[in-house]
């Protein structure tokens, strides 16, 4: 049917669907109703007709981008008023803070064991070591971060350099210009 740009083949299908009226016995088609029919069909199939196959109500979809848009620019308004953080930033802090508190802790008997040692009573002991790990911790929850070092000025060690080296290199160069 030239009218709706199709195939025989396009038009045979659509009559064996029963969207357009068989033909007349000539194999010629009625126009108006064809047309009609068609036009129908197009509208319940695609877009035109509430409920159709394929039917976009514009509205519930305008709705749903609307409250998308606002969903959106809340989310917006919590992250930049620090409701809500991007959990790549939490994990790292975390494990930030893990490590912290585990390098922390893990070097208290370093630094009270000599003081331990020189202890006989259990009780000292106890109190020690007990003082020590509230310390560190309150360290930490003051947000220091550093558990251990509080008041301590940071030791600076100078590498030093082996005069073996020196010497054995000033012998080269001697017996060179010798």
């Amino acid at each position: 049917m030239k009218l709706f740009s199709m195939t025989d083949r396009g038009v045979q299908k659509l009559v064996k669907q029963g969207v357009i009226p068989k033909p007349k016995p000539r194999g010629e088609y009625e126009v108006t109703a064809c047309t009609i029919q068609y036009i129908q069909y197009l509208q319940n199939r695609g877009g035109g007709q509430e409920g159709g196959e394929g039917y976009i109500d514009r509205f519930k979809e305008e709705a749903r981008l609307t409250k998308y848009k606002a969903d959106n620019e809340q989310l917006k308004a919590e992250v930049l008023n620090a409701k809500l953080v991007d959990i790549e930033t939490v994990q790292k802090a975390a494990f930030d803070l893990a490590r912290t508190v585990r390098d922390g802790l893990g070097n208290i008997p370093d630094r009270i064991a000599p003081i331990i040692a020189a202890e006989a009573d259990v009780h000292s002991v106890h109190v020690l070591i007990s003082k020590e790990i509230n310390q560190s911790l309150e360290r930490l929850s003051n947000g220091n971060g550093k558990i251990g070092t509080a008041g301590k000025k940071p030791v600076v060690r100078k590498k030093s350099v082996k005069r073996s080296t020196r010497k054995a290199s000033g012998k080269r160069a001697k017996k060179k210009r010798g």
